[in-house]
């Protein structure tokens, strides 16, 4: 749940500036979302694990099998196509 919070916070931040709206103070977003300043930054600036890189090539994986099959494959399919290049 909290990087649920975390996550809420960055898109927010991420949509103000993208809006072209001033930055938003952070204080109070985090106040708003109940998260704790120091527990934020420490997640944003954390490097990813190797279980989220690995999630990363797999999800950048099933685009590829879903682009190749010319958007026909469903998830049976393309599980199918990774269990037979190893995966589980």
């Amino acid at each position: 749940m909290t990087e649920a919070l975390f996550l809420e916070t960055a898109r927010y931040e991420e949509q103000i500036l993208e809006e072209g709206k001033r930055r938003p103070n952070v204080s109070g977003v985090l106040r708003i979302s109940g998260v704790s300043r120091s527990g934020y930054l420490a997640w944003k600036n954390r490097l990813p694990s190797n279980r989220e890189k690995r999630k990363e090539q797999i999800k950048e994986r099933i685009m590829e099998i879903y682009q190749e099959s010319h958007q026909n494959y469903g998830a049976p399919k393309i599980a199918e196509c990774l269990r037979r290049e190893g995966e589980k």
